[in-house]
């Protein structure tokens, strides 16, 4: 056909004389394909432009949010005297220390893993300090800083005079914490960060997200002043949807837990009414799923309880606690039914288990729901190793989360600036240790493997609190 343009190429440089003044002519083929390579590299230079200009919009776009609407918490560096710098306790230490601090509150707030919540994942505060690191989360901050952009400013010194050392921290130029202890040195200045209720960062978090602190409380076993914290928030002038939300189910929370424990079957609807206020968060709605799915109760109702724990995925589809809830409910349905049916029930409770796990792997309950069918005579499935390998996992969660929790009551009395608060928080240790103690006795019984270690673990655990409050609690001495 047409000879190969390799041949086509060698009869041009032959044939074709050398000129100064002119390009050589190419043969038909040559130049069809030289026009297709330019057409081509054009389309590629179009396209490379055009990404780095969508790229830059979208950049853009999201850096003006970030640096104008974002509400976020910005952080600036907290200023300390000579004598704290001088013993390694420098402006940059202090701020770490208060934003580690702050998602410390968080995390305790944050209770997706319990049998009743307060607050969910996504409603943490995103604390950036503005000048420290080179990240475009800092660079968004120090910008929002900078122009007076954010709503969440946070500015304040440490204060040394008299052997005394004082903390001030300002919300937006507006005074929200002010204290002073003892002392001149870093336990004092960690003593004003930490300590619970009473150190600055639990002041920031109450200033900027109320219910969250609200919820802190609740999860530290602070009833009365959690109670006392969200109807301050339900009360006050000024609200935002989010907190009225979490501020109605928070109460909700606190009420169906008193009612458990009084017996008082009047503060169901009280409870009930508080969930209901909060339609728009998927958390009210899974404590609502889960109040009408107690057993042997007037107010049990599973076809409500099945609604509350879908219109939770609604809102949240990778809800785990919903998916429990609903396992839990399918479960408890297979044993009331028939044969021809029960098996049905039992798969889709293990379904809603499973699919509860993979988005809370640590869910101790939907490893316990799992632990029932498996060992259930009823269940065509059923497997002991499985199931006493899923009872395993509950119990060894349920000792962790004890444990954690006895861990930042303990760092806490680290922190606390008097004999009282320190002996305060070590009860709480005691109490969240002689709890894990228990379960893990009652493990060990049953047979479950490892126990004995874990028993000795927290055995000489509860010694050493023991020790620490020397008679200001109750701490019940080890056996």
């Amino acid at each position: 056909m047409l000879k190969s343009i390799f041949e086509l190429e060698q009869m041009t440089d032959v044939s074709t004389p050398s000129h100064h003044n002119a390009a050589p002519a190419l043969p038909k083929a040559q130049a069809t394909r030289a026009r297709l390579q330019n057409w081509a590299g054009y389309a590629a230079t179009a396209w490379k432009t055009a990404s780095i200009l969508i790229l830059g919009l979208v950049l853009a776009v999201y850096a003006l949010n970030v640096i104008f609407l974002d509400q976020n918490l910005n952080l600036a560096l907290i200023t300390v005297p000579d004598s704290l710098h001088g013993a390694g306790f420098t402006s940059e230490v202090a701020t770490q220390r208060m934003e580690d601090a702050i998602n410390g509150i968080e995390d305790q707030a944050n209770t997706t893993r319990s049998a009743a919540a307060a607050i969910s994942d996504q409603d943490r505060l995103n604390v950036t300090i503005p000048g420290v690191g080179i990240t475009f989360q800092g660079l968004t901050a120090t910008l929002r800083y900078f122009f007076h952009t954010s709503a969440r400013q946070i500015t304040g010194e440490f204060v040394e005079s008299n052997n005394q050392l004082s903390l001030q921290l300002r919300l937006n130029g507006r005074t929200i914490f002010y204290k002073t202890v003892a002392g001149d040195n870093p336990d004092a200045a960690n003593s004003l960060i930490y300590d619970g209720e009473q150190g600055g960062a639990f002041q920031i978090v109450q200033a900027t997200q109320p219910y969250i602190a609200a919820s802190a409380l609740d999860s530290w076993g602070e009833d009365g002043l959690a109670a006392l914290a969200a109807d301050n928030i339900l009360n006050a002038r000024t609200l935002s949807p989010s907190d009225l939300a979490y501020s109605y189910n928070l109460r909700g929370l606190i009420t169906y837990k008193a009612a458990l424990i009084s017996g008082d079957t009047a503060l169901i609807s009280a409870a009930m009414a508080d969930f209901s206020r909060a339609p728009g968060i998927a958390i009210a709605h899974d404590n609502l799923g889960n109040l009408y799915d107690i057993p042997n109760t007037a107010w049990r109702n599973q076809d409500k309880s099945v609604a509350e724990f879908n219109a939770a995925l609604n809102i949240t589809p990778q809800d785990a606690r919903a998916y429990d809830g609903l396992g839990n409910v399918y479960r408890e349905e297979a044993d009331a039914q028939n044969p021809s049916s029960m098996q049905a029930y039992f798969n889709t409770a293990i379904s809603d288990y499973t699919a509860a796990l993979r988005w809370d792997p640590k869910n101790p309950s939907s490893f316990s729901g799992l632990d029932k069918i498996y060992a259930d005579p009823l269940y065509q499935g059923k497997n002991l190793g499985l199931a006493a390998q899923d009872k395993a996992r509950t119990i060894y969660l349920g000792i962790t989360g004890m444990t954690t929790k006895a861990d930042m009551f303990e760092r806490f009395a680290g922190y606390a600036f008097s004999p009282a608060r320190k002996g305060f928080w070590l009860g709480k240790a005691c109490n969240q240790l002689t709890w894990a103690q228990a379960v893990s006795s009652q493990a060990d019984n049953a047979g479950l493997p490892g126990m004995e270690l874990t028993q000795a673990a927290l055995a000489a655990r509860i010694a050493t609190v023991n020790a620490q409050l020397a008679g200001q609690s109750a701490c019940p001495a080890v056996k």
